[in-house]
Parts: structure tokens; C-alpha cells; sequence
């Protein structure tokens, strides 16, 4: 993406929910392959998938009862970037 290329509002919402469509991480029953109660489950989003994102991400896939459900960035190569780290994720933990 250029530096000086203009990001409209439309724009960004699109990407969003084409981040929100194209990335579920786990089945909204099954983490770690133990089922977890709906309210013992903390839902994750990440806006912004630069150094921070892709940090927040590793910390909180890593804890119990985190589940990971979706992903903006107005960035094509991040969102690309972190959808091929999430992809390994889900491989490695068999979810997905």
C-alpha cells in the first residue's frame, strides 16, 4: 500500500468485514479441544496488525479461553501476513 494512498471510511469498514468474514480462528465451542462455556470465553478482535497486533495475538492464543474471531488492518500485507500466522496457528493446534 502506498504512503500517500487515501483510506475512505467505506474503504476501511469493507476490509473489516472482509478481515471479519475470511478469519475465525476456532469453532466457537472448542478451544484447545475442551468445550468452554460461553462465559468462561473471552472474545478477541485485533485492529491493527502491525508489531502490537501480532504480539497481543501470540500472548492472549496462548491463554485458555481466548478465542481469536477477527482481524482489520487497511494494510493488505499485514492482513496477509497475519492471516498466514493464524492458518499455522490453527494447523499446530489442530482447531479450525
Amino acid at each position: 500500500m502506498k504512503k500517500n494512498q487515501k483510506v475512505t471510511r467505506r474503504e476501511f469498514l469493507s476490509l473489516s468485514a472482509l478481515g471479519l468474514a475470511s478469519l475465525t480462528i476456532l469453532p466457537s465451542w472448542k478451544i484447545n479441544g475442551v468445550r468452554i462455556a460461553p462465559s468462561d470465553r473471552i472474545v478477541f478482535g485485533f485492529v491493527g496488525l502491525g508489531r502490537q497486533g501480532v504480539s497481543d495475538f501470540h500472548a492472549f492464543s496462548s491463554c485458555p479461553g481466548v478465542q481469536v474471531v477477527a482481524c482489520s488492518d487497511v494494510d493488505s500485507i499485514k492482513r496477509d501476513r497475519f492471516r498466514i500466522l493464524t492458518t499455522e496457528w490453527q494447523k499446530k493446534n489442530g482447531v479450525g
